[in-house]
């Protein structure tokens, strides 16, 4: 490891302070890169990984940015070109890079200046390593929901992805995950670190991670936001309070294979509405049927179209060409037939509902919600209207986890968020819809 535990004990402790011989702050451009170097510390403050660079100022033209600011002005979006990357050696010989910095100011004197930022991440060297057993670490920050101690009669919670053993365990600084097996490397751990997310309903903010594949090794530390809300969004699953590890095999077994081949943009979906759910139910209605239809889109798009009733409407432009009306009006009648037969989110979701796939009169609750929710229903004239939008958007959170199980091939038992009180309730085996 390139850490000793007494340094990462102080780093997860905040306390940590890496001092450097040189540290290099370089702009990512190839033309005319700015470039600060010199002695400074890397520390960590409210969980973010702050540098501190003394530089000596030699080039007036590229020290003058110091000056009149390293970003633009503000407003303006900062490009990959006027980012900057970090690298640099500490007192013990390491090295240490971070492909992007927040340069946020510096501080002119006479002689030199101090240069202040914030890394995302900063990595250690990779080293040769003797290939014994492949595996990746990553301490978590504490988040209350994953994993339960409840869930752990152990002390620890084991379960098994396609040979690959992941072993959960808590203490006072946060859960430590470590994965291992032959065919882990970093895409197939951050795959199962996504997929117990969605499972857990909340966002992990990994402090550190070791990396030891491929006869290589190296860590990473990495800053995570303190302030960041992390409001559990209702989980797809209820682990067994006795075989939590069973219960994660169970979802895992056919589940992974899929979303280590497609599920990217399911992730990027489950992430928006994680993020939509923190304004509480009313902030999430609109957003979890959009979620919706982008999923469907995504991944049902030609089980959303009317092919032949396409051909039929696009057949019928060279008629609506010829009808003596105005051309305004001749326009907009093309624009609606050319979008005749295109996907649509309820064509989609109708025909898993006639499948099996996703339960009977879901989609028609999708329908009222978006309708609902577009058009400014409020959900607080009175208990009766509030009732009917909760009931609805839990039906829909429903309808979000049915249509992700149905991707996975997940067949066991799930939480029915469309009965209240949310009891637990079987699976269905429904072959996937293929177009």
């Amino acid at each position: 490891m390139s850490l000793a535990q007494w340094e990462l004990d102080l780093f997860i402790r905040e306390k940590l302070e890496v001092h450097f011989r040189k540290i290099d702050i370089i702009q990512n451009t190839e033309v005319n890169p700015k470039r600060y170097s010199g002695p400074g510390t890397v520390s960590v403050k409210d969980g973010r990984l702050e540098y501190i660079l003394h530089h000596a100022l030699t080039d007036e033209a590229n020290d003058r940015t110091l000056q009149t600011g390293l970003y633009g002005e503000a407003g303006q979006v900062i490009t990959a070109e006027q980012s900057f990357r970090f690298s640099g050696v500490d007192v013990h010989g390491r090295k240490w890079d971070a492909l992007e910095t927040d340069t946020h100011r510096g501080v002119l004197g006479r002689n030199g200046a101090v240069v202040i930022g914030e890394l995302q991440c900063l990595r250690t060297e990779k080293k040769s390593a003797p290939i014994e057993e492949n595996y990746v670490n990553y301490l978590i920050a504490v988040n209350g929901f994953f994993p339960r101690r409840g869930a752990m009669p152990e002390g620890r919670l084991d379960f098994t992805v396609q040979d690959i053993n992941v072993c959960a365990s808590i203490d006072e600084y946060g859960c430590e995950l470590s994965i291992s097996g032959l065919h882990v490397d970093e895409v197939s751990s951050s795959a199962i670190l996504k997929v117990l997310e969605m499972v857990s309903g909340c966002l992990f903010q990994v402090r550190a991670v070791e990396f030891h594949y491929s006869g290589a090794c190296w860590m990473e530390l990495r800053s995570i936001n303190s302030d960041l809300s992390n409001r559990q969004l209702h989980p797809p699953i209820e682990l067994s309070a006795l075989w939590p590890g069973k219960s994660l095999e169970d979802f895992f077994s056919n589940f992974y294979g899929f979303f280590l081949m497609e599920g990217e943009k399911l992730y990027d979906y489950w992430y928006q509405l994680n993020r939509a759910w923190q304004g509480g139910f009313q902030a999430a209605s609109l957003s979890i049927c959009i979620f919706i239809e982008g999923v469907l889109r995504e991944y049902f798009g030609p089980q959303g179209q009317d092919a032949e009733f396409h051909k039929l409407a696009e057949d019928s432009l060279s008629e609506v060409s010829k009808l003596k009306i105005d051309s305004r009006v001749i326009e907009l009648l093309k624009g609606s037939i050319r979008n005749a037969g295109q996907f649509k989110a309820k064509t989609a979701l109708h025909l898993l509902e006639k499948n099996g796939a996703v339960s009977k009169g879901l989609p028609g609750k999708w329908t009222r919600l978006r309708n609902d929710s577009a058009h400014g229903v409020r959900a607080g004239e009175g208990y009766t209207a509030q009732q009917r939008q909760l009931d609805l958007t839990f039906n829909n959170l429903k309808l979000f986890y049915e249509i992700i199980f149905h991707l996975g091939g997940y067949e066991g038992s799930r939480i029915d968020y469309g009965t209240h009180g949310f009891p637990n309730k079987l699976g269905t085996t429904v072959q996937r819809v293929s177009p």
